[in-house]
């Protein structure tokens, strides 16, 4: 039945993003701008999407498992049904690549002062070792290093001269911004903000272990949701022998405290040390010994990748990119998921070729690690300098009796691309609004990864989901189709433009952007 629904679901929305109107069906009362006299199919193809994804046998879609694979296929199976091209490099649907799957268990224990405390790896932190090892054992001083960043375009070392090889480094989750938005990049986070930048600043600077500090009181999610996220079996790319740090791990911050009082340490005192910009490391006095046993199993993680083919003589030379995970929680990327197959077949339904070719991905593993964004990211469909822009598909938190007033975007502005996501926007006869996302939301966006890399792009707002609340349940069916329109008409016009968008100069991404703009312009030389 399903099968029925989602197929008959992605025709029609297919045609009430891209044909004229039709005479037959003319006498139907406008919907929106863009939906008036064309059958508009969108809540049928959204509760398609959930039936499926929501089968017990889907619910776990981790990397690998069985239930990951049947999700994959389906995906593939509906780019095929709305006409796209397989758009892996091996000619298929599917980007495979390889990942490590982990589940570790041990303790932490805390000495100093003649008093000891025990953490247990499961309930009051978890870890997982930084390498490919099953057993580590490490022991040094724990060191407070602030937020764990060295950025000199922002003035800021939080290492400053002290020797710290050898040692535990301890830091808060985020950045400087995101406690002071005049700071760094402001509350949505910076690239140095990203827990794998943070631990491979502490491998550099000789560290043995790295402990991250979660607040949830600054706005990051909720310790439930870390918790879920990391405990239990976790997905991270292929796990290589690591050198000297030996393992990583999260903890609550007020947990973090409650311990270090009982060496004389004051937690506050220390946050509020981190904020300041002549910040130095803080040895605490107290000696760690993490014991970790881990079980690492290799596993196949796979990104469904579908395009639709440029025009003969421009397309082999830039392209433009549309992703959106498939495997976070099930409450989080239903809703994205069928914003992007909407958009997907609105462009392959489209009379015109465009420009350059248009790619769709969905990516696996998006929690915690966005694994299958990094195997994008390293194996994109065309060479990152030919990239001409990454638009990401995801939602902001739901709020219960809200429903949008219109469509929003991190970064569209930074990017250049406000004025093309308005031009969108209006052909739809809805307005841009503010982007309404958490705190670090650029940690986790689906374009971020590719910023990082110099790569112009933005995340679209896929809307809240139905059972967000029940005033905001009607409002947000009716505007998937618009937010598949919307999408659907920015990608065609970064896909048709003979411009190319860049970071603005005040972008944080924009340093990136040059060095990889001087790689296109040399590969254009040659």
């Amino acid at each position: 039945m399903w099968r029925r629904i989602l197929t008959h679901a992605a025709v029609s929305t297919v045609l009430v993003l891209s044909a004229a109107p039709m005479p037959a069906i003319a006498q139907q009362p406008p919907v929106r701008a863009d939906t008036a006299a064309i059958p508009v199919r969108m809540t049928d193809l959204m509760a398609g999407v959930v039936d499926f994804l929501s089968q017990d046998a889907l619910r776990e879609r981790r990397v690998g498992s069985p239930g990951g694979l049947a999700a994959a296929a389906f995906l593939a199976a509906q780019f095929a049904i709305l006409g796209l091209e397989p758009g892996a490099d091996d000619g298929s649907f599917f980007q495979r690549f390889d990942a490590s799957v982990v589940e570790s268990e041990g303790t932490l224990v805390l000495g100093g002062s003649g008093r000891t405390a025990t953490l247990a790896v499961g309930s009051d932190l978890v870890a997982w070792p930084y390498g490919a090892d099953q057993t580590v054992s490490v022991d040094g001083e724990l060191v407070f290093v602030g937020f764990g960043i060295s950025a000199t375009e922002h003035g800021w070392n939080d290492f400053g001269d002290v020797p710290l090889e050898g040692r535990i480094l301890v830091a808060l989750a985020g950045d400087p911004g995101m406690a002071d938005t005049a700071r760094f990049s402001g509350p949505a986070g910076s690239p140095h903000a990203r827990l794998d930048a943070k631990l491979a600043e502490a491998a550099r600077r000789g560290a043995r272990g790295f402990i991250l500090l979660h607040e949830s009181d600054r706005g990051l999610r909720e310790w439930d949701t870390v918790y879920r996220h990391w405990s239990g079996p976790t997905v991270f790319n292929r796990l290589r022998h690591s050198g000297e740090l030996g393992f990583a791990a999260i903890t609550p911050l007020e947990r973090f405290g409650d311990l270090v009082a009982q060496f004389g340490r004051d937690a506050d005192v220390l946050v509020r040390r981190s904020t300041m910009p002549d910040f130095q490391p803080i040895p605490l006095g107290v000696h760690a010994v993490m014991q970790l046993r881990s079980r690492i199993e290799p596993a196949v993680g796979t990104n469904v990748v579908a395009r639709v083919a440029g025009h003969p003589d421009t397309g082999g030379a830039e392209a433009v990119l549309v992703t959106a995970g498939y495997d976070c929680e099930v409450a989080d990327d239903e809703a994205s998921i069928a914003v992007l197959l909407g958009a997907a077949g609105a462009v392959s339904a489209r009379g015109a070729t465009p420009r350059r070719p248009v790619y769709f991905a969905f990516t696996a593993g998006c929690s915690p690690a966005q694994v299958g964004n990094a195997a994008l990211v390293a194996r994109p469909p065309v060479p990152l300098e030919r990239l001409t822009a990454v638009v990401g598909v995801a939602r902001p938190e739901a709020r219960a009796g809200e429903p949008p007033a219109g469509v929003s975007a991190l970064d569209a502005e930074e990017a250049g691309l406000e004025r093309m996501l308005a031009a969108a926007a209006m052909q739809s006869g809805i307005p841009v609004a503010e982007w309404r996302g958490r705190p670090g939301e650029r940690l986790s966006a689906p374009h971020a990864a590719f910023a990082n890399l110099g790569v112009p792009g933005l995340t679209v707002s896929a809307g809240p989901l139905p059972w967000s609340g029940p005033e905001a349940s009607e409002a947000s069916t009716h505007d998937w189709p618009v937010r598949a329109a919307v999408l659907a008409r920015l990608a065609h016009l970064l896909a048709g433009t003979e411009s190319r968008p860049q970071w603005t100069g005040e972008s944080v991404y924009r340093p990136a952007w040059e060095r990889l703009e001087r790689r296109r312009l040399r590969g254009v030389g040659q």
